[in-house]
């Protein structure tokens, strides 16, 4: 949403690569959510928005649209560990 909404830093899943490994870290899996804006979910679900039931219909609805859509999802999601750490 143009002039809505200003981030200073738009991050990459190869900048990502680069900070965790520039931090020692290895990656083990990123991904990235957010397809569907949350903050602006009070509009779209009225009343409902705090529901339980809404927001895994909303959730499902954001994971069901990553795929096709990930060159809009907002977030990226990483897990990485430190390096030689064995997995748990």
């Amino acid at each position: 949403m143009p002039g809505k909404h200003h981030h200073l830093y738009r991050y990459t899943r190869g900048d990502v690569k680069r900070l965790v490994a520039g931090a020692g870290l290895e990656l083990l899996e990123t991904r990235r959510y957010g397809v569907i804006p949350r903050n602006n979910a009070h509009v779209l679900l009225g009343p409902a928005r705090d529901a339980a039931r809404a927001a895994s219909l909303w959730d499902a609805v954001d994971r069901a649209l990553a795929s096709p859509l990930n060159g809009i999802a907002q977030n990226h999601c990483f897990v990485a560990r430190k390096r030689g750490s064995a997995g748990l």
